[in-house]
């Protein structure tokens, strides 16, 4: 045939310029529209099956049906006739990609399978463009990676995947399976018998090709009988999926396994249910995703963390022991500060000069509760002031005992990037406002919501106890969110949404009571203008 060497001729108003495919039935050849000025894809019905009235047939009424139809899933067929040869023919839009099975391919050579939402998404286009076909009458007779088209360049507004050779005939006897024995595992049993086909077919051939996706693999699994699954429930085995790739979500074993049943009745009952699992599927990968990426710190050799451990336990042990038993302290040993004289100038408490300090006996509990007797140099003895002091606690030694210094675990802390959010009585917008903070403002997280993202319970550097959305900050320090100790309680919602308030923070202004006028007490300084925070 000329067509294959004699680039540049003409076919009618498409001007062939080079061959890019051959397909079951058709040569695939990139041309020009000079009447359109645009790029197209013109597929030639081959000479061999010209002779066939059932695949020409078929061939030009299903490329008629197609013209009618719309999607950006599906290659649109523009136009289609007869060549000088009278070979029949259909233009389609020109697509710029390359198949599924180089993908899979690609996933092969790395040793990685697809991402699970990536692998969903694509079979979920599919999908869609499969839904509309079949309210035309048509199905797809080759429903393969071969025969699904990955765009090289994509918006972010675009659909990436293309179902093409929708206008591809039934097989017939003529054509055997050895042909098309690479793809044939696509296929679906009854396809493969030669029974009659419908939407459950597609079915069986989404689940094949999302399986190549999940688990990294050129071929499917084998179909699954009811002999076959019923042995494996009875003894608590897998999946085939789940022996390749176990960190994915249940819903998706149940998807991938329900889809590839050798008996069509016992998968799902059309396209439309399918859609509704796939939905569900992806939905629970893309929770199943968020939990296990969430961040976590290095993980450290015991052996290092151990001692640091064992180090922290005896400092907070010395700690309780010190503040249990610390003796009475002055300004020095109790025998020294009554030998000496010394004055008490240095205890804040006392302010009156040429005083000597005299210590209470030593049964005092803690530093706090010591107290200091004023005496004049005068051999006059003033009455000294009542002293309130705790019940006496005999002290086994009047030494003094340095108190350890204990630093405390700090709470994972939080910033707020929003520019100001609400601080709530619950873990939702629907509890009332006791407060909020601003961008910057750093927060302690004492406890965690079970919900998804989470709402912390905060302190604020105020003092206010509350909740806080998660979506308004980011993490101040390393933690694990699976750390983070849920809510012993959850105050119960309120029957009515209450509406956002600006709560002028409390602030502390000093006394200018010298100035004149007023009653002399503080005035509070005016809230910071904000907007109505977001939650």
């Amino acid at each position: 045939m000329t067509l294959i060497t004699d680039f540049g001729q003409l076919i009618d108003q498409y001007r062939i310029e080079k061959k890019i495919g051959e397909k079951t039935f058709t040569d695939c050849y990139l041309a020009f529209d000079v009447e359109g000025n645009s790029p197209i894809s013109l597929e030639i019905l081959r000479q061999s099956y010209v002779g066939d009235l059932s695949i020409v047939s078929q061939f030009m009424n299903r490329s008629l049906a197609l013209t009618q139809i719309r999607h950006p899933n599906l290659a649109h067929v523009i136009k289609l006739g007869n060549s000088a040869d009278n070979l029949p023919y259909i233009v389609n839009e020109y697509i710029e990609g390359y198949p599924l099975t180089e993908r899979l391919k690609q996933l092969d050579r790395q040793q990685a399978p697809a991402h699970s939402i990536y692998a969903l998404k694509i079979v979920q286009q599919i999908t869609s463009a499969l839904i509309l076909a079949e309210r035309h009458g048509i199905l797809h007779y080759e429903l393969t990676p071969d025969h699904i088209l990955l765009k090289n360049v994509t918006l972010k507004s675009d659909d990436s995947v293309v179902v093409i050779d929708m206008a591809a005939p039934l097989i017939g006897e003529s054509v055997t399976a050895d042909s098309r024995s690479n793809q044939a595992a696509f296929l679906s049993p009854e396809q493969l018998d030669g029974k009659k086909l419908d939407g459950r077919s597609h079915i069986f051939s989404l689940g094949a090709i999302l399986y190549t996706l999940l688990a990294g693999e050129l071929t499917p699994s084998e179909p699954v009988s009811f002999r076959s699954k019923t042995l494996r429930q009875a003894a608590g085995g897998k999946t085939p999926l789940e022996l390749n790739r176990d960190n994915l979500a249940a819903e998706t074993y149940v998807l991938v396994d329900t889809c590839l049943q050798r008996n069509p009745a016992r998968r799902y009952r059309d396209l439309i249910q399918f859609s509704e699992a796939l939905s569900a599927a992806l939905a629970a990968e893309e929770k199943h995703v968020y939990l296990i990426q969430e961040p976590k710190p290095a993980r450290r050799p015991w052996p290092l963390i151990l001692p640091i451990l064992i180090l922290i336990g005896m400092c907070i042990g010395f700690g309780f022991m010190a503040a249990s038993n610390l003796p009475t302290v002055a300004l020095g040993t109790p025998a020294e500060a009554m030998s000496t004289g010394e004055t008490s100038s240095q205890n804040p408490a006392i302010d009156t000069p040429t005083t000597t300090a005299t210590t209470i006996p030593t049964e005092v509990s803690t530093v706090s509760e010591i107290a200091i007797v004023a005496q004049p140099e005068s051999t006059t003895t003033a009455t000294p002031s009542p002293i309130h002091t705790a019940p006496p606690t005999p002290t086994a030694t009047d030494t003094a005992v340095a108190t350890a210094t204990i630093t405390p675990t700090p709470w994972p802390s939080y910033r707020i990037t929003s520019s100001s959010a609400s601080i709530r009585t619950g873990p939702g917008v629907v509890y009332p406002t006791i407060g909020f903070v601003y961008s910057g403002d750093v927060i302690r997280i004492l406890a965690k919501s079970d919900h998804i993202p989470p709402w912390f319970i905060i302190e604020t550097d105020t003092g206010i106890i509350g909740w806080v959305s998660a979506a308004v900050g980011e993490a101040e320090t390393i933690y694990n969110l699976e750390d983070i100790e849920l809510a012993a309680t959850i105050p119960a919602a309120p029957t009515s949404t209450p509406t956002p308030t600006n709560t002028p923070l409390p602030t502390d202004t000093p006394n200018n009571s010298g100035s004149g006028g007023g009653s002399g007490g503080s005035t509070p300084e005016p809230p910071r203008p904000t907007p109505t925070p977001p939650l």
